[in-house]
């Protein structure tokens, strides 16, 4: 159904994404997965906004632009212009998501790329890209109908 470049850095979870957003999509949740964005696009937003893409949410822009399960469960996306970073965000994050229907915010951090999300005013750590797409699996699961521990052996395994 979708299609992963060869050799990204997020490949084994960006697979596992997929197959259960399959599944969700069998158990009637909506997923949406637009068309990637290109080299190009990614260079001139880093130029304009004086900030580096991590290398792992730049391979998933590689393979997506925009991924949304079922109204903002999850909601993964190009990165906003930095100038349009909401107030609540601190000026070292660059906002690239929501979660929850919108209650908590997925950014990356400009000094680490590190993943981290905002809810009620804090801030959670998750580490690297792919670590949050682990995470992610896990809320996707939800919505298919593979019990919790069939969900952590199939994001477990290799």
């Amino acid at each position: 159904m979708w299609n992963i470049p060869e050799n990204l850095t997020i490949e084994k979870n960006l697979k596992k994404l997929l197959k259960l957003s399959e599944l969700a999509k069998e158990a009637g949740y909506n997923v949406n997965i637009a068309s990637p964005n290109t080299d190009v696009e990614m260079n001139e937003w880093e130029k304009r906004n004086d900030v580096k893409i991590p290398e792992q949410y730049r391979d998933f822009l590689l393979f997506t632009s925009h991924y949304n399960l079922h109204f903002e469960m999850i909601h993964m996306y190009f990165p906003l212009e930095v100038s349009k970073r909401p107030s609540y965000i601190s000026e070292e994050m660059v906002l690239i998501g929501s979660t929850m229907g919108g209650e908590e915010t997925i950014c990356f951090s400009k000094s680490t790329g590190n993943i981290v999300t905002i809810r009620d005013g804090r801030n959670q750590e998750h580490g690297d890209f792919n670590s949050y797409l682990k995470k992610a699996c896990k809320v996707v699961g939800r919505c298919t109908e593979l019990t919790m521990k069939e969900i952590k052996e199939f994001i477990e395994s290799d």
